[in-house]
């Protein structure tokens, strides 16, 4: 069977919000909403273009998410027909027709994995995989949508595979990750992303009663405990996504606010470009809270560019210079006398 091109599989995506019912709601998908819930002005300078949101892992995991996709399709197209090994060596075949500068980190990322994603996928039976990654074609595509006509906002995300295990009243939901991250229930259970995928799934499926979470960590080759969302907490989710939504508002203005704390400016994509560290010092007798949060996007910002000076150095060979100091791996060793201490020599 001749498998859709990449535009055409994203025409079918734009075709499933494409309704005349509702021509002026915006279509916002999750992780823009997320990304502007988490600080305003992060989303805003991704938005904008002025900083590169993913890197070569995330890059890398989408051609994965593609390779299982794709296996899925034959998987469904087989009617069962296929054997654990068969799934496996397609999964094999698919990662390696990644995209030649991705590939290598492809293949590190679901090496180890292959043999039991196959054994999972075997275990469900092709009718009842309800949605998936690059099932647009087939009608089971993974992209789900509900419409906020109060705010004009048409949300969306797409789950990697959705579908009816053994009890009726639950729909169960396996979502893939190629990073490092140890997903714990407790981090299933409050992010973001599957609070939404659970307003989205239960929505379209109103006779379910909750949906299940477990999270495929290639990397570590674990398919985590599932974490179940009942339909109970639906208000709570859908006021966290319509928060998001305002936030995201908020970072399509000029000047949009930034909400530093530790964790977030740790990891933030456009910490080096942070306004925070080019505001006035603030005195910090007046507001001590305000300038410990600006103090952390400022060491995040100072840590974004070290990172940035390492790359250039290492690709270059050499330390910078910059009148008489320099930044990089030649320090000179300190001349002070040696701390005395216990040590052991290793052979």
């Amino acid at each position: 069977m001749q498998r859709p091109t990449a535009e055409e599989m994203e025409r079918a995506k734009v075709a499933l919000f494409d309704y005349d019912e509702q021509p002026s709601l915006v279509v916002l998908d999750r992780s823009t909403v997320e990304r502007a819930a988490t600080c305003p002005w992060q989303a805003h300078a991704i938005d904008s273009g002025k900083v590169k949101a993913v890197g070569v892992l995330a890059e890398s995991g989408e051609e994965v998410h593609k390779a299982f996709g794709e296996v899925l399709h034959s998987w469904i197209d087989s009617r069962g027909a296929m054997s654990p090994t068969d799934l496996r060596q397609d999964v094999d075949q698919a990662v390696r027709f990644a995209r030649p500068d991705l590939q290598p980190e492809a293949i590190r990322a679901i090496q180890g994995a292959v043999w039991s994603w196959s054994q999972m996928v075997y275990a469900i039976h092709p009718s009842n995989i309800l949605a998936f990654d690059g099932g647009e074609d087939i009608g089971r595509s993974g992209q789900l949508a509900i419409d906020i006509p109060d705010m004009g906002v048409r949300y969306t995300s797409e789950l990697d595979l959705l579908y009816q295990g053994d009890c009726p009243d639950v729909l169960e939901e396996v979502d893939y990750k190629t990073g490092w991250k140890d997903w714990a229930p407790e981090d299933i259970r409050d992010s973001f992303q599957f609070q939404s995928h659970a307003v989205l799934a239960l929505e379209k499926y109103p006779d379910r009663k909750a949906l299940r979470v477990r999270v495929f960590e290639t990397r570590s080759r674990r398919l985590t405990y599932g974490v179940i969302f009942p339909r109970e907490r639906m208000h709570d989710w859908k006021m966290r996504i319509r928060s998001g939504i305002d936030a995201w508002r908020v970072s399509q203005q000029e000047n949009p606010p930034t909400w530093p704390t530790v964790e977030k400016c740790s990891i933030c994509p456009a910490a080096a470009l942070c306004p925070v560290s080019d505001l006035p010092m603030r005195q910090l007798a007046d507001d001590p809270a305000q300038f410990v949060r600006d103090l952390v996007a400022v060491e995040a910002r100072a840590e974004a560019m070290r990172k940035l000076a390492a790359g250039w150095v290492d690709e270059h060979k050499q330390d910078i210079q910059a009148g008489d100091v320099f930044f990089g791996r030649n320090k000179p060793k300190s001349e002070r006398k040696a701390t005395a201490t216990i040590y052991q020599l290793k052979e």
